[in-house]
């Protein structure tokens, strides 16, 4: 799932914005890119509060958080 749901908010809506000249299949891609974009996030937080260990979470949630927002940028 999580493999499928990165792949699909990848390249496929590059692709198509680059082979289409109409809007429509760019937004129908857009829209299944952003589900696709929305499974990553729960499985990347079930998964880091399963591994990190109770004493370390906030500081390492607050060192996701500043690097995902830096990278944004």
């Amino acid at each position: 799932m999580f493999a499928a749901a990165f792949l699909l908010c990848g390249a496929p809506r590059f692709v198509v914005a680059a082979f289409t000249d109409t809007p429509l299949p760019l937004a129908v891609t857009m829209a299944l890119s952003g589900l696709g974009a929305g499974v990553l996030n729960p499985i990347l937080t079930t998964v880091m509060m399963e591994k990190v260990p109770d004493a370390l979470r906030s500081r390492v949630a607050g060192v996701t958080t500043a690097g995902c927002e830096v990278r944004g940028r």
